[in-house]
């Protein structure tokens, strides 16, 4: 009951202080065009551009779960677009790199030796696998100014973790697993939803030989419902 009140207490707070703040100028819509005005050029965009150093492929709409919390699920309203099949292209992938590339390699780079991480995100990403393999493998075609060295890191839920083991293992693929799935019903759900996490534990174990694996931080999101 305490615990009750101090919680409503604080919200009546919350709620006054933010009263406060938009009565007194806050949390108005700023018109961005007259803001930035001078502020941001075209030459200052493509200098940046230049020196990004990560770049994350949303290579799939696609997953081999169906969690209910998804934002690619019913819960979610997308408008009415229905993008959950849709999946990245390698023509789409390869103008995205060859545009870097060339950012990369221009005087406009300054790094003197460091690394360019190329993340791939779904979705499940290994779903298009194919894609993946096509990414890595075009990357390391090239050889980048200012010994800049391309790296790999991934998003996945592991469940099709053991079909490409030796792939990610060769190209050392940086893995941040999540434990998802939906509210189990069943004994046979249980225990399907037990094997894909102590599965996902004992891949991380593989990559992490040396690390703590169960550990939460070092998961990600760690979500088993």
């Amino acid at each position: 009951m305490i615990m009750e009140l101090d919680l409503q207490y604080k919200i009546k707070n919350t709620k006054n202080y933010y009263n406060y703040l938009k009565e007194n100028g806050f949390f108005k819509c700023v018109d961005l065009k007259k803001y930035l005005a001078g502020r941001i050029s075209d030459a200052i965009v493509v200098q940046q551009l230049a020196n990004v150093n990560n770049v994350v492929f949303q290579v799939t709409h696609q997953c081999n779960l169906n969690c209910v919390y998804c934002c690619y699920g019913d819960l979610y309203d997308h408008a009415g677009m229905n993008t959950r099949n849709n999946s990245m292209s390698f023509e789409q992938a390869k103008k995205v790199i060859d545009y870097f590339v060339d950012c990369w390699n221009s005087d406009l780079n300054l790094s003197q030796g460091g690394n360019i991480m190329f993340g791939f995100y779904g979705g499940e990403p290994l779903v298009n696998f194919e894609l993946i393999e096509q990414i890595v493998k075009y990357a390391k075609t090239f050889q980048l100014k200012n010994h800049l060295t391309f790296l790999f890191s991934m998003t996945t839920n592991a469940i099709l973790l053991d079909r490409y083991m030796d792939f990610l293992v060769k190209n050392e693929i940086s893995l941040l697993i999540s434990l998802d799935g939906n509210r189990v019903h069943n004994l046979q759900d249980i225990a399907k939803s037990y094997q894909e996490a102590k599965m996902a534990l004992e891949v991380g174990r593989i990559f992490y030989a040396e690390r703590e694996t169960i550990a939460y931080s070092l998961l990600g999101i760690g979500r088993l419902i």
